[in-house]
């Protein structure tokens, strides 16, 4: 069983490898996925329909005396159906391969994780290069660069984006802001390299840095959401000394600090040259992974009267900001979450508490009903074996199951 089903597995999952794609190949995918539902579909069918039983072979069963022939062809139905079952299990769990975001503003959005990724190389001057590349769906992504142009200026900051199922939020209405993940910074080549030859190695390429999170803000709850926000806010758990953020001079850093699971950090803030206020926050000591709530630095801000508690949060990122790297570089970002935590959402710990014995007697109550509406669904449509017309009506509900299972699969995809 393990030969016929492995090239057939094979061939399907290729279906799913979308890497370079272009969009006369994503037709031909399309027809290919349609051609391989349909013999599962022609498949399943027959084994509904062939080996449904007869009376005489239920005769012949209930006597213990079944003909080799019909046990040989229940066989062969069920070998048919797992082939099939392993059809479409393939379909859901198939792999869609790496995405490359290579151009200036090339993007994509996850469908399986609440984040879209950005290659953002907003400031290329022609002197490098930049790709972004997203693995396992969006549950992490790499950066490939090198840029050798005025490291005074920013080159890019590719990154991975919070889908804005929580955003717009206004500052005094977040509770928690939560930051997960690990992320590694190396020249390539040089990824195995203690932290000391690292160090050496970003001297010698001249590497001028960081790794962010980036919030942007505004009065206006739209505006929050769009390109030009008038405010910023940045989070910097690693950074090259060769970086420094906006205000490093006129900053009051010994007194604006703030410690986030045992490590400091220090606020800086000034302005940029489109006129964005920016504030940036940063660790006094490089983190390379973190698991975190950074609310306190958001609160900090605005119950010292730096900012309103009034403004409107739009967007949450985490990536990479690059100046400068005359050698080709590496950067790669995984585990991560990014979220917002708003006063009255499941995770709020404020309301937790107050929750607790209502979300238990709701989720008995639904249980119960479950449990119920399961028993009688199977009650009413458990099919009678000796009647021509419950195996007929049986074959037309699989047969509608799968027809409906195609069209679906169609659209997701």
């Amino acid at each position: 069983l393990t030969s016929p089903a492995s090239p057939i597995l094979s061939s399907f999952f290729l279906l799913f490898d979308k890497r370079g794609t272009s969009w006369t190949a994503e037709i031909g995918l399309r027809a290919s996925l349609v051609l391989y539902l349909f013999v599962f579909w022609w498949l399943f069918t027959s084994v509904i329909r062939y080996s449904r039983p007869t009376p005489a072979v239920l005769s012949s069963v209930l006597s213990r005396h079944a003909p080799n022939h019909i046990m040989t062809f229940s066989l062969r139905s069920a070998v048919l159906a797992v082939l099939a079952a392993f059809q479409f299990i393939g379909l859901v769990v198939a792999d869609v391969g790496d995405v490359n975001l290579c151009g200036q503003s090339d993007w994509w959005n996850s469908t399986e994780v609440p984040y879209s990724f950005n290659n953002n190389a907003w400031g290329n001057d022609s002197s490098g290069y930049q790709c972004l590349s997203v693995h396992d769906g969006g549950r992490s992504f790499s950066v490939a660069y090198k840029w050798t142009g005025d490291a005074s200026l920013v080159k890019g900051y590719p990154y991975m984006k919070a889908h804005p199922t929580r955003l717009p939020v206004q500052l005094w209405n977040v509770t928690q802001l939560q930051v997960t993940g690990n992320w590694q910074t190396f020249v390539t080549g040089k990824e195995e390299a203690s932290i000391d030859e690292q160090a050496r190695a970003f001297d010698d390429v001249s590497l001028y840095a960081n790794v962010a999170v980036d919030m942007f803000l505004s009065d206006n709850r739209e505006n929050s959401t769009m390109v030009g926000a008038p405010i910023e806010i940045m989070i910097w758990p690693w950074w090259t000394p060769t970086v420094k953020p906006l205000g490093w001079a006129e900053s009051t850093p010994d007194k604006d600090t703030v410690t986030i699971d045992g490590t400091p950090f220090s606020l800086y803030h000034g302005w940029n040259d489109g006129g964005q206020h920016v504030f940036s926050w940063l660790a006094r000591t490089n983190l390379t992974k973190t698991d975190a709530d950074y609310g306190p630095l958001l609160q900090y801000i605005w119950e010292k009267g730096m900012l309103s508690g009034a403004l409107w949060l739009g967007q949450l990122e985490l990536g990479t900001e690059i100046k400068h790297a005359a050698g080709d570089m590496h950067f790669e970002a995984s585990n991560y979450t990014l979220k917002v935590v708003r006063q009255g959402d499941p995770e709020d710990k404020t309301s937790t508490t107050s929750r607790t014995s209502a979300t238990s007697s709701n989720t008995a109550t639904v249980t119960s009903v479950l449990v119920t509406a399961t028993a009688e669904a199977l009650a009413t449509t458990a099919p009678t074996p000796t009647s021509t017309n419950a195996a007929s009506h049986s074959l037309s509900s699989y047969r509608s199951i799968c027809w409906w299972l195609i069209v679906i699969t169609i659209i997701s995809f």
